[in-house]
């Protein structure tokens, strides 16, 4: 079981200004979300509470039948490594390492894989992303759709159960938020994926569409 349940989801900031408002919804395996809303709807929010990158003020968040939302911090952090898969919408790969070693990098905390399967495998998904012939360049040497597609590939690196993507297409022309978008869906035959934006070109490719607005989620799965 590899679904994501939350209930009650809630954060709350400085000054009482909830960002996420008791929000309670499954996110099933091997499905495309798309959660659309706004500028200061929560969706962002949303995410880096999915992602362990912010704790929630109430509720929790149960992910393949465990509720981490009750986890030490090592093994929070342990779970963030293996089972999530970030895309942001500024790339955020390091501009001093090739493409290649980008995707290299997560695998390093690995102690179990050699040197060279991390290439390998980073090669890989290099083709996978159709950019194995971009291995060696830089950062600053690829186009925004290829860094994308270089984020996406770093971001299955160690496998996870779970792709999260913040506007993975925020900065990108048509034609590659429309490949971005394809490839989203493509990952979502195996993992789930779940993407906020508000672009809605998503609803053309995920399998399911949620709207953010005031903290709340609205569509399809809720509860």
């Amino acid at each position: 079981m590899t679904m994501i349940e939350i209930k009650d989801l809630t954060k709350q900031y400085a000054k009482k200004v909830t960002a996420v408002d008791h929000v309670t919804a499954v996110f099933k395996d091997k499905t495309f979300y798309g959660i659309m809303g706004r500028s200061g709807s929560g969706k962002s929010t949303l995410l880096q509470l999915l992602g362990t990158l912010a704790a929630p003020t109430e509720g929790t968040i149960v992910a393949g039948g465990e509720d981490i939302t009750r986890l030490k911090p090592n093994a929070l952090a342990d779970f963030r490594q293996k089972q999530i898969g970030f895309v942001f919408q500024d790339f955020q790969l390091h501009p001093y390492l090739t493409a290649l070693q980008n995707v290299m990098l997560p695998m390093q905390l690995n102690a179990g894989i050699s040197r060279r399967e991390q290439k390998e495998k980073a090669m890989e998904l290099l083709r996978k992303v159709s950019l194995e012939h971009r291995a060696d360049h830089y950062p600053k040497q690829l186009s925004g759709g290829e860094q994308q597609r270089a984020a996406i590939a770093r971001a299955l690196a160690n496998d996870p159960r779970y792709i999260l993507a913040d506007e993975p297409t925020g900065n990108l022309d048509v034609q590659n938020e429309q490949r971005i978008f394809s490839l989203l869906k493509e990952l979502s035959g195996n993992k789930t994926v779940i993407a906020v934006t508000h672009n809605p070109v998503i609803s053309q490719y995920a399998g399911v569409v949620l709207h953010m607005q005031d903290g709340r989620l609205q569509g399809e799965g809720m509860v």
